[in-house]
């Protein structure tokens, strides 16, 4: 399978020491694809100035892997603060994609995360990604917190007629846990997480610091 990732130099070290490291000791047939992009959000925080600029970036590389993949061909995109825990490939029904087009990490009970999304290579989920990113390269860099690409998704793909699906529990983020707050160090790990986990990608929480803490809260949960 190919999975795609991005990331520019503040996350250098999520991309290394956790998402590349973790799958190579997980997965045994993989393509990974990686760009790197330019520091243009200095404190590479969600939302931070320059945001936007690497929201761009992010949507045409999707959009250019969909234009360089075969038809109906399932392809992984992922953000960089997700480590694995199985392989990706055998742990995914395809006979799911009969019914739908893309499947995402759940980002709350009923909404599609964008950090976490397998796309099935269709015409009409090209038309939804070259919209999102027709659509972010007008958005204003004063109001990304709510026309940023994850919302825009949520908001526009049913117009394609792109069916979108949410991945299980065993696709894990730490919502599960806080009830939808955002975590910091002091609040620790609520609940046990469960044991199954395919992976688990560390949104819900902001800063480099604060991700690797969660990572490593969530491996050692794992007893790996």
């Amino acid at each position: 399978m190919k999975i795609y990732t991005l990331y520019s130099e503040s996350h250098k070290i999520l991309f290394e020491n956790w998402f590349e490291k973790s799958l190579k000791e997980t997965n045994k047939n993989y393509e990974l694809e990686t760009l790197v992009t330019p520091q243009v959000c200095k404190s590479g925080n969600y939302m931070d100035d320059g945001w936007l600029e690497t929201m761009i970036h992010k949507n045409e590389f999707i959009v250019n892997s969909l234009n360089n993949s075969k038809n109906n061909e399932i392809i992984l995109h992922c953000d960089v603060d997700v480590q694995f825990f199985k392989d990706i490939e055998s742990n995914l029904n395809k006979s799911l994609f009969d019914t739908c087009d893309i499947f995402c990490q759940a980002d709350g009970p009923y909404s599609a995360c964008y950090g976490v999304m397998f796309l099935k290579n269709t015409e009409n989920v090209k038309n939804l990604f070259n919209e999102i990113l027709n659509i972010i390269k007008t958005v204003d860099k004063n109001n990304i917190s709510n026309d940023n690409d994850q919302n825009i998704f949520n908001k526009i793909y049913h117009q394609f007629g792109v069916k979108v699906g949410l991945l299980d529990h065993r696709y894990y983020s730490v919502w599960r846990d806080t009830g939808g707050y955002v975590w910091e160090p002091r609040h620790g790990l609520k609940t046990q997480i469960p044991s199954d986990l395919i992976l688990h990608h560390a949104n819900y929480t902001v800063g480099i610091k604060n991700k690797i803490e969660l990572m490593s809260l969530i491996k050692n949960n794992q007893n790996l």
